[in-house]
This record gives structure tokens, C-alpha cells and sequence, in this order.
């Protein structure tokens, strides 16, 4: 009890961690919103909607997570949520061909929401109430996990794509920088009806 009082670095750092990566994957979707809006052909409202899930079930599994780490302890939930989200993962990886896959998806990857109710009680327990402040403080930083992933998710997978389509195709550079795919169609009628009148003038 004496070591409780008196605090647990590697707990505290690891209940950092554990909210950074949780942030990390809670907001992916958003971050790559553009490319799997123009990727999978959705409209503006299919895009938000997608978007707006995993907030949204993140919010709602904070209850029913929060009484399982009551119940069974911070670490065991903890531990488990991470092995969930390696699903979500996999299948947006591997097979995320539909708006609907997409949703579940997004779905899934709201498990990574609830991590409040899972690390800042955990980082808590192990502190007296005069330092309460400064480790929830700490704890809740891992928020810092949004710019992570907004920074560097859209750069990475627009890397990947420039590398999977062929540098000579107009179209593949325009994906690889981002531009949606009825602006490449826009962009590319004016040059093709130009050529069309020059070989008739011809």
C-alpha cells in the first residue's frame, strides 16, 4: 500500500503510452478521410458519417469498459483493448473495399476511444490525492496522439500509393498528392477535348 501511495513510474509512463497510441488509432479514419473518400468513390455525407464513428463509439464503450476495469482491473482491459484493435487494423488493411467494411471499421477502431476509462483511473491508483492533478495531467497528454497521426498518416499512405502506381501516369501522381478523383476527371477533359480539335484541324 506503501508503494501505491508513493507513486509507480513505469506505470504512470506506460498509462501514457497506452492513451498516445489509443489516440493514435481513434482518429485514423479522420486523418485519412480524403483518400478513402476518393479511393472507395463516397459522397460527402458517406465521408462524415465514416468520420464521425469512431468518435462516436468511443464515447458509448467508455461506460461498459470503464465497469470492466472495475471489475477485472485497469492492466487486463487495457492489455485487451490493444489486442482488439489489431483487428480493425487488419481488415482496413486487407480488405477495406466498401463504405460498409469501412463503417465497421470505424466501428471497432472506437474501442480505442474508451481508452479513458481504461488509463487514467490506472495511473490514479497508484498516486496520493496531492499529486492526483499532475498524473492525470501527465496520463491524459497521450492525447498528443491526434497530431501524431494527423501529421503523419496522410504523408505515409500517400508515399505508399506514389511507389504502387507508375511515375509516368498523370492520374497516379494526382492520387499520390491527394487530389480526389472527379478533379482528375475535371482537370483531364479540357486537355483531351484540346488534342481532339487539333487532330480534326489537322
Amino acid at each position: 500500500m506503501t508503494e501505491q501511495r508513493n507513486g509507480h513510474l513505469p506505470t504512470l509512463v506506460a498509462c501514457f503510452l497506452h492513451f498516445d497510441l489509443s489516440f493514435m488509432l481513434w482518429v485514423l479514419i479522420g486523418a485519412l478521410g480524403i483518400l478513402i473518400a476518393d479511393d472507395l468513390h463516397l459522397s460527402a455525407s458517406q465521408r462524415g458519417v465514416l468520420v464521425a464513428l469512431p468518435i462516436l463509439s468511443g464515447s458509448l464503450l467508455r461506460i461498459p469498459l470503464g465497469l470492466l476495469s472495475d471489475r477485472w482491473g485497469a492492466r487486463r482491459v487495457g492489455g485487451s483493448m490493444l489486442a482488439f484493435l489489431f483487428v480493425p487494423l487488419a481488415i482496413g488493411w486487407l480488405g477495406a473495399d466498401s463504405w460498409a467494411t469501412m463503417m465497421a471499421v470505424g466501428l471497432m477502431l472506437g474501442t480505442a476511444g474508451a481508452s479513458f476509462a481504461v488509463a487514467l483511473p490506472l495511473a490514479s491508483a497508484w498516486y496520493p490525492p496531492t499529486r492526483q492533478g499532475l498524473v492525470m495531467g501527465i496520463a491524459a497528454a497521450g492525447n498528443s496522439g491526434t497530431v501524431i497521426t494527423n501529421l503523419l498518416a496522410p504523408r505515409l499512405s500517400r508515399r505508399r500509393l506514389a511507389r504502387r502506381l507508375r511515375p509516368g501516369d498523370d492520374s497516379a501522381g494526382a492520387r499520390a498528392r491527394g487530389v480526389p478523383a472527379h478533379r482528375q476527371r475535371s482537370a483531364a477533359a479540357p486537355r483531351g477535348a484540346g488534342a481532339a480539335d487539333a487532330r480534326g484541324a489537322a
